[in-house]
Protein backbone atom coordinates (compact mmCIF):
# COMPACT_ATOMS: atom_id res chain seq x y z
CA UNK A 1 0.00 0.00 0.00
CA UNK A 2 2.92 2.35 0.67
CA UNK A 3 4.12 1.91 -2.89
CA UNK A 4 0.74 3.06 -4.19
CA UNK A 5 0.81 6.10 -1.91
CA UNK A 6 4.31 7.03 -3.03
CA UNK A 7 3.36 6.60 -6.69
CA UNK A 8 0.28 8.75 -6.16
CA UNK A 9 2.32 11.46 -4.47
CA UNK A 10 4.92 11.39 -7.23
CA UNK A 11 2.22 11.67 -9.88
CA UNK A 12 0.59 14.53 -7.99
CA UNK A 13 3.80 16.55 -7.81
CA UNK A 14 4.64 15.78 -11.44
CA UNK A 15 1.25 17.05 -12.58
CA UNK A 16 1.41 20.04 -10.26
CA UNK A 17 4.84 20.99 -11.55
CA UNK A 18 3.71 20.75 -15.16
CA UNK A 19 0.56 22.81 -14.68
CA UNK A 20 1.44 25.24 -11.91
CA UNK A 21 0.87 28.36 -14.03
CA UNK A 22 -2.12 27.14 -16.06
CA UNK A 23 -5.36 26.66 -14.10
CA UNK A 24 -7.34 25.17 -17.01
CA UNK A 25 -4.65 22.59 -17.66
CA UNK A 26 -4.39 21.81 -13.94
CA UNK A 27 -8.14 21.19 -13.74
CA UNK A 28 -7.98 18.90 -16.77
CA UNK A 29 -5.14 16.93 -15.19
CA UNK A 30 -7.05 16.72 -11.91
CA UNK A 31 -10.01 15.22 -13.74
CA UNK A 32 -7.66 12.74 -15.39
CA UNK A 33 -6.34 11.74 -11.97
CA UNK A 34 -9.88 11.21 -10.71
CA UNK A 35 -10.62 8.94 -13.67
CA UNK A 36 -7.43 6.96 -12.95
CA UNK A 37 -8.41 6.65 -9.28
CA UNK A 38 -11.85 5.41 -10.29
CA UNK A 39 -10.37 2.87 -12.72
CA UNK A 40 -8.02 1.57 -10.01
CA UNK A 41 -10.75 1.63 -7.34
CA UNK A 42 -8.67 4.14 -5.35
CA UNK A 43 -11.29 6.88 -5.10
CA UNK A 44 -11.78 6.69 -1.34
CA UNK A 45 -13.53 10.06 -1.21
CA UNK A 46 -16.43 8.65 -3.21
CA UNK A 47 -16.83 5.70 -0.84
CA UNK A 48 -17.09 7.86 2.27
CA UNK A 49 -14.06 6.39 4.05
Amino acid sequence: MQVVAVMGAALYFLVRGLTEANADEAIAHGRTLLRIEDALAMNIEATGR
